[in-house]
């Protein structure tokens, strides 16, 4: 689920003072609801895992489009700034039961993780983990679970004293 990036990149605008006042709330909520979409589409399926895509309805609810799940790290990204900013309790939650899904149907014997062919029937993988799920899924699920100042990730602490990451996750200590 490629957009599911939007919530953290949302609340990391009104963390960051780009977006203030009116805005900044209006902001929030959308953070807030579109990462519990994001999520639900994770606990909705038999696997507990999300889709690669999902759609819309007409008479409401979330459906399936592409079914995989290829051990992407977005929605556990945008858990991890949630957090970091809001200091709810439900975004470690969420990352854990996604964690619990992810070790249950993903990791394989002989090492490593398999992608899902199908969230909905979890059995069948694909003999294929992508570089980014070392690089980005498990790093923001540890970063999730660790103390703020690991990685610190505030532009409102001194220069040198925080980070920003790459579109693959890795830490680029900001002078700004």
């Amino acid at each position: 689920m490629q957009v599911c990036f939007v919530p953290g990149m949302l609340a990391l605008g009104v963390e960051e003072g780009i977006v203030t006042g009116a805005a900044a709330d209006r902001h929030m909520r959308a953070a807030e609801a579109l990462v519990r979409t994001c999520f639900d589409s994770y606990d909705q399926q038999a696997s507990k895992i999300g889709p690669e895509f999902m759609t819309f309805p007409a008479g409401g609810g979330i459906g399936v489009g592409d079914a995989s799940y290829k051990l992407r790290p977005e929605m556990i990204e945008s858990l991890f700034v949630m957090w970091r900013v809001t200091k709810d309790e439900k975004y470690r939650e969420w990352g854990w039961q996604s964690f619990e899904a992810i070790e249950r149907h993903c990791r394989v014997a002989e090492g490593g993780y398999a992608a899902l062919l199908d969230v909905r029937n979890p059995a069948a993988r694909e003999d294929k983990m992508e570089s980014f799920f070392l690089a980005e899924t498990l790093k923001y699920l540890y970063l999730l679970f660790s103390d703020d100042d690991a990685l610190a990730i505030s532009g409102r602490r001194a220069p040198g004293e925080f980070f920003v990451f790459n579109t693959e996750c890795h830490p680029i200590r900001s002078w700004a």
